[in-house]
């Protein structure tokens, strides 16, 4: 509980490696870090774990950047996904907040599953060798992502994805408000309701930077 992590770099190589696991710990802060060539993930939520994850970079991690399981609540915000395997995966009941990210030139930006309910504002999605964002059936349900709503636009930026840039396999139709999404790139039913006024999400660079976009100078040295 009331941990911080933060300026250092982690990686793991072992087997189905995770660099960093935060179990059921509450009010945790995870700032400025770099998550790098793990065999699995680079941060894994599970439990009723509560955390802010702000500003690190998470790249050439094989299975997921951050895993979002069990209950887990939090903010996710301002951090850079590039060249891994899921930029974030979202599952069973997560709740967490997904905000102001750039999620480039992963294999699937974001998949979300099971029950889960995140928000996503204000993220880009771009470049994924597959698919940009994934909703996935559950066999008791599916997941309800908040993308975007009359009151509070989503301002996800989701372009230049391979195959689709958001694929919803549920059978259900989400209505989304204020996202830029072309319609001829989804896969399955979505109501895209264009907001009033859209504030402008984070633009994709030329070229993938090697550190987060809004990096702080490390607060610790190895």
């Amino acid at each position: 509980k009331n941990a911080g992590i933060s300026g250092i770099t982690l990686t793991n190589s072992n087997p189905r490696g995770y660099a960093l696991w935060v179990e059921s710990s509450r009010n945790v802060k995870i700032t400025n870090n770099t998550f790098i060539n793990t065999t699995h993930d680079g941060v894994f939520l599970t439990g009723d774990a509560n955390a802010t994850i702000t500003s690190n970079l998470f790249t050439k991690n094989r299975a997921s950047g951050i895993s979002a399981l069990g209950t887990s609540t939090g903010e996710i915000k301002g951090n850079e996904f590039n060249d891994t395997g899921f930029g974030l995966s979202i599952g069973k009941n997560s709740q967490v907040q997904v905000i102001g990210n750039r999620i480039i030139n992963n294999v699937d930006g974001i998949v979300i599953s099971n029950l889960a309910t995140p928000t996503l504002r204000g993220n880009l999605i771009a470049n994924s060798k597959r698919n940009g964002l994934v909703i996935l059936k559950d066999r008791n349900g599916q997941p309800n992502p908040d993308l975007g709503t009359a009151a509070s636009p989503g301002l996800n930026i989701i372009k230049g994805n391979k195959d689709k840039d958001l694929q919803n396999a549920t059978g259900v139709t989400y209505v989304v408000v204020g996202n830029e999404i072309d319609k001829k790139r989804v896969a399955g039913s979505l109501d895209l309701v264009p907001a009033s006024s859209q504030l402008s999400p984070p633009q994709i660079a030329p070229s993938a930077s090697a550190k987060p976009s809004t990096p702080e100078k490390p607060t610790a040295t190895k």
